[in-house]
């Protein structure tokens, strides 16, 4: 949880920086999901999504 949130962060701060919504916007996804999900595999896997789609969105 603490690991895609500090993710999250970096993603929210690096979208501001180079103006990019889509970025911006998973970054708010990848810090916030992970209070909303219960179980401990659903977080690894949806945070890896959402860490290869930032990465993807990024160039």
């Amino acid at each position: 949880m603490i690991i895609f949130s500090v993710l999250g962060m970096w993603a929210i701060k690096d979208g501001r920086r180079n103006p990019n919504i889509k970025v911006l916007l998973l970054g708010f996804a990848l810090a916030l999901y992970s209070y909303f999900t219960p179980e401990a595999w659903q977080v690894w896997a949806i945070g890896a999504g959402l860490t290869v789609a930032v990465f993807m969105c990024r160039d």
